[in-house]
């Protein structure tokens, strides 16, 4: 089955609908409660307009996560009856000294019964680093630096500091408020959507992250040498190898592989690997890979320290 066929669009679509939040509104007053502001209209496979979206998305520009997961929310509020897509990707730029900068955009504008609402989206996955001065069984929460993404260009906390300090704020800032005003909207409501999921390690502790949906979606991840290691107690399992479109997906859409053809595949694994096996979902890592974890979520350059200020 193609990822963008009108089949796996659905299952994306299902996942976003019922996907929570990452966070809850204890960390910040922009969170949004539900991922969805009404009721989730699911369209019908022959629906026209998801034919016509399964082709658009099935040109290879378009098959980055983040494009991905915004055009599915695009046509979502698009087909629902009781919302009105006002506007998406809209940018705002300032002028200095003749030369225009782009501050930032607006990810998505909609308008819900008397709401009229900018809300910034986000679709993460990453990876807990054990900290190797906790040894607190007990201790509940984590440090949002101690997550990072499977490629080590991202973490958790600069990302939320970046949606709630500069993102989600955008309508707050005289440019902004001149964009807003152009389209006659002044009253304007502010959310934040982090959909995704975190995945937890094999060995070592990495509690959750503080103000975490305690519904947040979870998963594992461990090195290539952990998987062989029980390799014969999963001799009977069946894997799909999860490419970035079926990471939001309901289920996966690639054909399952016995555990032999799945090391086979891993046998020069040089990047992370996300796998799902059996209602579990795993990132296999390479074996220098956690080393590596450690300095980004832990270098000279963070600050494990830093507290995301609540708003």
């Amino acid at each position: 089955m193609k990822l963008t066929s009108p089949d796996a669009l659905i299952q994306a679509l299902k996942w976003i609908s019922t996907t929570p939040n990452l966070f809850t509104s204890e960390l910040s007053s922009f969170i949004a409660d539900s991922p969805t502001p009404c009721d989730f209209i699911l369209p019908e496979e022959r629906d026209e307009s998801l034919l016509a979206l399964a082709h658009s998305l099935s040109q290879p520009s378009h098959l980055r996560l983040g494009i991905y997961y915004e055009r599915l929310w695009h046509y979502w509020l698009h087909q629902q009856p009781h919302i009105d897509l006002i506007a998406h990707n809209l940018p705002v730029r300032a002028v200095d000294n003749t030369i225009k900068k782009t501050l930032g955009e607006f990810d998505i504008i909609y308008q819900h019964k008397e709401r009229t609402v900018h809300r910034e989206l986000a679709v993460k996955f990453y990876l807990g680093v054990p900290n190797p001065n906790l040894k607190d069984q007990n201790h509940r929460i984590s440090s949002m630096n101690q997550w990072v993404g499977p490629g080590l260009k991202d973490r958790l906390d600069r990302k939320m500091q970046h949606m709630l300090s500069h993102q989600i704020l955008l309508g707050s800032t005289k440019e902004g408020q001149q964009v807003l005003a152009e389209r006659g909207l002044h009253a304007i409501e502010q959310e934040i959507l982090v959909q995704g999921r975190l995945f937890y390690p094999l060995k070592g502790l990495c509690p959750a992250p503080e103000f975490s949906h305690p519904a947040h979606y979870r998963g594992l991840w461990m090195t290539l040498s952990d998987f062989k290691q029980n390799h014969p107690l999963q001799v009977q399992s069946t894997y799909h190898i999860m490419n970035k479109p079926q990471w939001i997906s309901a289920q996966p859409q690639s054909p399952s592989i016995s555990c032999d053809e799945l090391l086979l595949h891993l046998e020069n694994l040089a990047a992370p690997e996300y796998i799902y096996s059996g209602e579990q979902h795993i990132f296999i890592v390479p074996d220098d890979w956690p080393k590596q974890a450690s300095l980004t979520a832990f270098s000279v350059f963070s600050n494990p320290k830093m507290s995301l200020k609540k708003t």
